[in-house]
């Protein structure tokens, strides 16, 4: 069936039409296609196609996670919940937890890969990443100096650090 598939896509691209199925391969390639189409034209290019090398794997080199090593059709929302949940039980290369944020980052990158395969035909249905929960990130609490309390800080601040407390 695969083989069938691949052959009518390129009979298809040699009468010059439009594909007619869905990506052919794995996660990994899908998201090595998105960064070049995608990714690889925006500012933060070379930042996105890092993650997506970690988290899918680079097919120019044959590395995969087992996530990226999947048949694009066989990507899940709960093949990718179940990522992102292995993804909060890990460590960075810090020695550190991921945090929901990061985590969250990861989610948007794939988002934003299955949605460039359904604007151009790759993908066809609902985006699996849209069945998987956004994390709930820690929200920062910062005190912020009201207006009375400026001047007494900056008398009691040493001169040499004044300047920099202004300026923050």
């Amino acid at each position: 069936k695969l083989a069938l598939a691949i052959e009518t896509e390129r009979e298809r691209a040699g009468h010059g039409l439009p594909g007619a199925t869905p990506f052919v391969g794995t996660f990994a390639d899908l998201c090595a296609w998105a960064h070049k189409v995608h990714f690889s034209k925006r500012g933060s290019s070379q930042p996105d196609g890092s993650v997506l090398r970690k988290h899918a794997g680079d097919p120019s080199k044959g590395t995969a996670t087992w996530l990226g090593a999947l048949q694009v059709r066989q990507v899940t929302g709960a093949k990718l919940a179940q990522y992102f949940d292995e993804l909060a039980e890990s460590v960075t290369v810090r020695g550190k937890p991921y945090s929901a944020g990061s985590i969250n980052r990861i989610r948007s990158l794939f988002e934003t890969v299955f949605e460039q395969a359904k604007e151009r035909g790759h993908w066809i249905g609902e985006n699996p990443v849209h069945q998987t929960k956004e994390r709930d990130g820690i929200t920062a609490n910062f005190d912020i100096l009201q207006r009375h309390e400026v001047e007494p800080t900056l008398a009691a601040t040493p001169e040499y650090w004044r300047g920099c407390l202004v300026t923050g």
